[in-house]
């Protein structure tokens, strides 16, 4: 059943840049329609980006079990660093809403992605303990 989404404009600009760079990465497009475009690698590394409808698209890491494990951001970056240069990066540029902050994540952290999908405990466990905006001030302030 195909769903008519309200059409906000990044969602479709999302999805054409990332079936433009994931394919760098080895991902390829599997499915796109019904307000979302799934990207999987050969390691079986699932990229969705999803329709908000008339909110922000949303992008999602995870495997076809657990398709929303978690999104490439400030705060995971932050989990896998302890530190953000790639958000600070395009903090600077001012410039998030073109695939190309996600990108630039999944090449740098695939390693670390491919961990926590074959072990997410230690992952969620972090997530539920996490103060997030201790965090995202961290991040907005440049101060990790």
């Amino acid at each position: 059943m195909s769903f008519d989404w309200p059409n906000h404009p990044l969602y479709d600009q999302l999805c054409e840049k990332a079936a433009l760079l994931l394919p760098k990465l080895g991902f390829q497009k599997i499915k796109s329609d019904d307000g979302q475009a799934l990207f999987m690698s050969k390691e079986k590394v699932l990229v969705t980006i999803q329709h908000g409808g008339y909110d922000m698209p949303y992008i999602y890491i995870g495997t076809k079990k657990k398709a929303k494990l978690f999104s490439p951001n400030g705060v995971t970056e932050y989990y896998f660093d302890k530190s953000t240069p790639i958000c600070k990066k395009f903090l600077e540029l001012k410039s998030f809403y073109d695939f190309e902050f996600e990108y630039d994540f999944i090449e740098k952290y695939y390693n670390e992605i491919l961990n926590i999908l074959s072990s997410p405990k230690p992952y969620l466990n972090w997530e539920e303990k996490t103060d997030y905006e201790k965090i995202s001030e961290l991040i907005k302030n440049n101060k990790n």
